[in-house]
Formats: structure tokens, C-alpha cells, sequence
């Protein structure tokens, strides 16, 4: 530490809290005497490893100084690119070099040094040596007897992934993925494993559909050896649950999601290390999404450059070309313009005004995408373009949105086609307060996944497809739940006949019927009642136990009674109402709030400034049009209270609005790529002038009088701007507000 510079008596001061503790250790069961160390690293001590990147650091730099005076030579991906010497993770460490026995020699007397400086010892034993397919026997073994680290020929792994990917990509990757998670929840632990590794390589479509079919596997099994029958492929129970599915992950989809997050990080991220390294070896000269895989490529430019069609480009912002117009189809005009094809969108904007040339663009394009171009914001001050992701609204990217994108291009069964009607049916059942295995149950049913008579039967499983319960011949589900003498008293004793009055109606329309004409809790109590229905039928069939509908009926009121028993006990959060707080002394509250009317596109902004004794000293409201959402409108009247603000003679201002989104994002430091991604930068860019902002979100009964200024500005379209007051509309709430005693 002495040597990087650390003052002596820091230095002291963090010596002394290595020595000063006391250890004592403890074998096979006795403690030993008590002791105090001087020096070293220790697990599970705080600070060590804060002191462990400091000695990490000084290895670093006698590999650099190495490589600066010539002694060593680090291994380059291209000939352009950056030289790689070592890389570090945790107490782990990765050198490269060239492979000749003086450069091993003087490496070697690197980590000795670095063993005489740091205490800490280098594990041969758990270190391998790779070489090139270049280098001779000879040189190899002379070399690994330097450094005295053994000579690995096989591909190994490192934190659970190969080092090396050859040409048998299967082989590489199925020893990664470890089958005991079988036991567990599909979701929660099975497509956890193959995560990790799937964020760094494209995982081949046959290891792939190994891994979902342990899935299924687990999924249709009963039992340890019972197999089970798979009722319908993968692909249909990896369609989102309100398209019929169970929400489970297509698993090469979700590989190439990950993997496209790593693009977005190369195209976003020009001066990392892997960015310069694949830019230099594969595009040099071009962007990520123009480049090509070339040939013998390594299996990470293969994996990452997968995923890169699901990027979208969104640089140059070509007025024909590329991709730039909110809400558009492929965010692109609806069809080019050939006086436009050499022009950019700069120069659809008055530099002046900082609006778009409302004229120019009605009489340039068609009347859709006019309107959709002069609904995107614009900022105050010109700035650089930036990519933006189309599937969030924050315009980041993440693996979620691009999975859902990838969902979309796909056709499933008859789960992609799903009508209006069964999606509403779908989203419905999944939000019932039910637990999961009644509605895992009632999927099955509106599938006809359950291992009916019927269905065994055109399995050829069984001959006899007669009913359990009454004997009759049973040809559909209806019967089992609708025309089962059982099942009918059943319905009787649930009070619930009025659900049979829709007997011309199919199987699955009656079920859809059901859930649209009565309300939750009737549903509810249908659902219950399916799958109680199928668990009679089972005990019938398999522990001979004969139930009549009164006794299922019964049944069923105690299950949904313990059910809302158990909802009762759960302690409801409540809530006291917040008012309206006073500001600090020496400061001002500038309250916002923004309305919009979607019809016309056209929102308000209102604006109140109250100081400490809650004294109004400024009110006003403004009206704008082509604002494209009440997203957008809260964040155009932040900007305006701002704005306000800065026209005043206060220098400590509190900005407080009922938008958390927006409160949220003028409070980031990063940059906002998102719709109002305009109006925030300008937001930021004001907050850092001469004056104090402090923006804090509060609820809407404590941003009362601002709503009320701004709802009556969007209904009248009438403007104000008052200096010591507000609106004679407003006046009974600013009362209402500032006879409260002050904070």
C-alpha cells in the first residue's frame, strides 16, 4: 500500500485492524489457544476484500511494466486489436503469453514477487496450462516444468462453462446442466441452470430440446418412474398464459434474447474490452448490425452474432431508411419519399423554434405519419442521436422484451390464433384467487389435456369409455361436467343451475360463457367446483370412493370458506391519507400536474409555487397540442414547472408531482432513452444551472390543487398565469390547504 501511494498513517490505521483481532482455531472439535495476526487475507473478513483488489492491483501492474519493458507479450485477436495479458475475476486469475521457455521463466519470477509482496501463494495444483495447437511436444512439456502447472489436452471448465468450444458443440455444453433440479419447480429452479451459460454461447437447438424435454418430462410424470402422457408439445405451453399457455420458456428463444443483450452492450459500448477486440477481428471498418459472420470465427462472435437480427437498427435517423417514428408500423414511414431519400430528420426541425416544420411535414407526408412525427417530443437544445430499444417504454433493452418479440414472429398451434373471447377467458382464470393447482386443473380442462376414458381410449389405453360415476356412455367432457347426474346435483347444491342454461352451446364456449356473464367470485366458485368434480371422478376410479353432487357440493363451500378464511388473516396495509406538506424555510414547493385528452391529443399542464408559510405566489396552467400520451403530458408539465421555476428569483426550489415515473427519471443520472426522453434531458440540463432543485414524487391527495387548475384548464382550453393566487375555481382548495398548521 506504502508503494501505490497510501499515506503512512492510513496505512497504520488499516494494519491495525488486521492485527488487532483475535483468532483461534478449531480441530476435530477442540479450540486451540488464542492468537493474533500480523498480515494476510482472510475469508468472511470485511475487509479483506477491499485489501485483496489492492494486491490484485500490484500484480496487475508488474504484468504491465513486464509488458512494457518487453519481457512479455500478450495474445492479440487480430492484428489491429488489443492485447490481452491477463484477466482477473475474483481470486482467480488467467494469463496469456507467448509460448517459448525465457517468457515463462520471467512470468514465473513474477508470481514469486508477487508472492514475497502480498503473502498469498499460488495454487499450482489447481492450475492448467493451454497450449495452441501450434506448439511442438517438446517446447510444451519444457514449458509446463518452468512453471511447474500440468498440461491440460481436454476441454475444462471454468465457473461451470468451457474454456474452449470445439466443433462438437453438444459435447461441450450437455455435461453443464445438471439433471437433479428435476425434482424442483419448472420455473423457479429447472430454467435457472442453463441461464448462465446461455448468456454466453448459443446453445445448440438439439441441446436445447433435450433440456425442454426434461422440462415435459417433469411436467407430465407421476411418480419417480410413471412417465406420463405428454398431452401436447412444448410449444404450446410455452406460449404466455393469456394466449393459452403456461408461460413456460422456449428455451433456443430465450438463448438468443440473452445473447442479444450482450449486442446491445457491444452497440452501446464502444470503448469496453470485448467491443474493441470483436470490432477489430470481425467489422473493423462497419457497425455491428452491417457486420458478417466471416469464417473460422470463434463460437463467442458466432454465439453474440446470432441474436442480431433481433436488434433494430436506430442510428443516422434517415428520413426513408431507418427506424424513427413513434407508433408507426416498424417505427418506419408508411412509404418513401423520393425527393427525401438523401435527407435526415434534422431537417424536418426549425433550429430556431426547436419545433417541427408543421407545414412542410403535412404537405410532405401522408396525413398518418405526419401526425404520428409531430407527436414526438423534442427537446430544447439539440443533442447527439442514441439507440433506443422498441420493446420497452424506457427504451432500454432487456431479455424480457426481446423474448416477447421473438414469441411474436412465431406461429404455435392454435394458441397463437387464440380469439379475443379465450384470451379474456385466460387472463380471467390466471387472476383468480385460487390456488395454483386448481388452475393449472382448469387449463388442462379447456385444453381436454386430462386422461379421460374417452381419451385413453383414442389412445388405445383402455376399452371401456363408459362414465365411473353413472355408467352412461360418456363421448366428451360434457358429460363429465355438465350431463353427470352427479355432476347436475352437484351444480344444484352449489346453488349454480343458472351455469347449465347454455346446454346448445360447446364445451369450451360454455366455459367462456361462464366466465363473461357472472363475476369473480362466481367464477371463482365454477372453478372450484371443475376441478372438485375431477378429483371425484378420480377417487372413484382408483380408491372406489362414491360421493354424491350434495357431499361435493358440501366440499366444496368449506374449501372456498377456509380460502377466504385464510385471506381474512392476511393483515391489510392502511394507508393515512396525506395532505398537502409545507416546504422547508429559505425554500419554495413547485407543485405540477399534467392531464390529457386522447381524442385529440392534446393535454395541460398546471403549475402551482406556494413558499414555506404556504402563501401562493404564483399559479399557471398551459394548453399544448399533438402531445401523444398522458405520459407524456405529466412529463411536459414537469418541464414547464421547471421551467417556471427558472423565470423566478428563488434559488431553492422543490419540484413535486404525483408522476412517479417522472419524479424518477429527472432524479437519474443516466441518460433517458425513453418517449419523453426529450422533455427529461431538458429537465436535467435546467436542474444543473445556477439554481437548488430537489424533485420528490408525492400522492395525489397531496397534489390536489394543482389537478384541480390543470382538469379545468384541459375542459376550458384557457390559459393562466396569476402572480400571488390562483384561479376563483381553485380557491376553496388553496384555502383548504393553507390553514394547516406548517410542517
Amino acid at each position: 500500500m506504502l508503494q501505490m501511494g497510501f499515506a503512512k498513517k492510513w496505512v497504520s490505521l488499516i494494519m491495525k485492524c488486521v492485527s488487532t483481532v483475535s483468532y483461534a482455531v478449531d480441530v476435530n472439535g477442540n479450540r486451540g489457544r488464542m492468537f493474533h495476526p500480523t498480515r494476510g487475507l482472510r475469508q468472511g473478513d470485511p475487509f479483506s476484500p477491499y485489501l485483496f483488489l489492492i494486491c490484485s492491483e500490484g500484480l496487475s501492474a508488474l504484468i504491465r511494466q513486464s509488458i512494457g519493458e518487453g519481457f512479455l507479450k500478450g495474445v492479440k485477436a487480430s492484428r489491429m486489436g488489443p492485447a490481452i495479458s491477463h484477466l482477473l475475476f475474483a481470486d482467480d486469475c488467467l494469463l496469456f503469453g507467448e509460448a517459448t521457455k525465457e517468457r515463462a521463466l520471467f512470468l514465473k519470477n513474477i508470481l514469486k514477487q508477487y508472492e514475497r509482496c502480498s503473502g498469498q501463494c499460488v495454487n499450482f495444483n489447481k492450475s492448467t496450462i493451454f497450449f495452441s495447437s501450434n506448439i511442438a511436444e517438446g517446447a510444451r512439456k519444457e514449458i509446463s516444468d518452468v512453471l511447474r502447472v500440468r498440461c491440460s489436452t481436454n476441454i475444462e471448465k471454468y465457473l461451470g462453462l468451457p474454456n474452449i468450444v470445439g466443433r462438437k458443440k453438444k459435447e461441450s455444453f450437455q455435461k453443464c446442466l445438471s439433471q437433479g433440479g428435476k425434482e424442483v419447480f419448472i420455473k423457479s429452479v429447472l430454467q435457472a441452470i442453463p441461464t448462465y451459460a446461455m448468456t454466453c454461447f448459443l446453445l445448440p437447438k438439439t441441446l436445447c430440446g433435450d433440456i425442454e424435454s426434461i422440462f415435459a418430462k417433469y411436467w407430465w410424470q407421476h411418480g419417480k418412474k410413471k412417465r406420463g402422457i405428454h398431452w401436447c408439445q412444448w410449444k404450446l405451453m410455452c406460449r404466455p398464459k393469456e394466449d393459452g399457455g403456461m408461460g413456460f420458456r422456449n428455451m433456443s428463444q430465450f438463448n438468443i434474447s440473452l445473447l442479444a443483450k450482450q449486442g446491445w452492450r457491444i452497440m452501446n459500448n464502444a470503448d469496453s474490452l470485448v467491443t474493441k477486440v470483436l470490432k477489430e477481428k470481425y467489422f473493423p471498418n462497419d457497425q455491428f448490425l452491417n457486420s458478417r459472420l466471416g469464417n473460422s470465427c470463434s463460437y463467442t462472435w458466432k454465439s453474440t452474432w446470432a441474436a442480431k437480427d433481433v436488434l433494430r437498427k436506430g442510428e443516422n435517423i434517415s428520413i426513408n431508411n431507418d427506424a424513427w417514428i413513434l407508433e408507426a408500423l416498424n417505427f418506419r414511414l408508411s412509404s418513401e419519399i423520393d425527393s427525401l431519400r438523401d435527407c435526415y430528420v434534422h431537417s424536418l426541425i426549425d433550429n430556431n423554434t426547436r419545433k417541427w416544420k408543421e407545414e412542410m411535414i403535412k404537405f410532405t407526408f401522408a396525413e398518418e405519419d405526419a401526425a404520428r412525427i409531430l407527436h414526438i417530443p423534442l427537446a430544447d437544445d439539440p443533442h447527439d442521436d442514441f439507440l433506443a430499444w422498441e420493446g420497452e417504454a424506457s427504451g432500454e433493452f432487456s431479455v424480457r422484451s426481446a423474448y416477447k418479440l421473438l414469441q411474436n414472429t412465431e406461429e404455435y398451434l392454435r394458441a397463437y390464433a387464440l380469439q379475443t373471447s379465450y384470451r379474456k377467458f385466460y387472463k380471467k382464470l390466471w387472476l383468480l384467487d385460487l390456488p395454483t393447482k386448481i388452475k393449472i386443473t382448469i387449463w388442462r380442462v379447456t385444453w381436454n389435456f386430462l386422461p379421460t376414458k374417452v381419451n385413453l381410449q383414442h389412445k388405445k389405453l383402455v376399452t371401456d369409455a363408459s362414465c365411473p360415476r353413472c355408467g352412461d356412455r360418456a363421448k366428451t367432457l360434457d358429460h363429465l361436467f355438465r350431463e353427470c347426474p352427479v355432476t347436475v346435483d352437484m351444480w344444484s347444491a352449489l346453488q349454480l343451475q343458472n351455469v347449465l342454461l347454455a346446454e346448445n352451446r360447446g364445451f369450451e364456449q360454455w366455459l367462456i360463457w361462464v366466465c363473461e356473464h357472472f363475476n369473480l367470485q362466481i367464477c371463482r366458485l365454477f372453478c372450484c367446483a371443475l376441478w372438485a368434480t375431477w378429483g371425484d371422478r378420480n377417487s372413484k376410479i382408483h380408491d372406489n370412493k362414491v360421493s354424491t353432487g350434495n357431499e361435493i357440493g358440501n366440499f366444496i363451500n368449506s374449501y372456498i370458506a377456509e380460502l377466504d378464511g385464510l385471506e381474512k388473516m392476511k393483515t391489510s396495509k392502511v394507508e393515512e391519507m396525506k395532505c398537502w406538506s409545507y416546504p422547508p424555510r429559505n425554500f419554495v414547493k413547485v407543485n405540477f400536474d399534467g392531464a390529457f385528452d386522447g381524442k385529440n391529443n392534446v393535454s395541460a399542464s398546471g403549475v402551482v409555487i406556494r413558499d414555506n408559510l404556504g402563501i401562493t405566489l404564483l399559479s399557471r396552467s398551459k394548453v399544448h397540442k399533438g402531445v401523444l400520451s398522458a405520459f407524456a403530458a405529466e412529463a411536459l408539465a414537469c418541464r414547464i414547472a421547471v421551467k417556471t421555476a427558472m423565470e423566478t428569483t428563488w434559488s431553492d426550489i422543490i419540484i413535486e408531482g404525483d408522476s412517479l415515473t417522472t419524479i424518477r427519471k429527472c432524479n437519474s443520472r443516466h441518460q433517458d432513452k425513453s418517449m419523453i426522453g426529450a422533455y427529461i434531458r431538458d429537465i436535467q440540463r435546467m436542474a444543473t444551472r445556477s439554481k437548488h432543485f430537489v424533485f420528490k414524487h408525492t400522492p395525489r391527495t397531496a397534489n390536489i390543487l394543482a389537478h384541480r387548475i390543470v382538469t379545468e384548464t384541459l375542459r376550458s382550453k384557457e390559459e393562466i398565469y396569476l402572480e400571488g393566487g390562483v384561479p376563483s375555481y381553485a380557491e376553496i382548495q388553496r384555502w383548504r390547504e393553507s390553514v394547516r398548521e406548517p410542517d
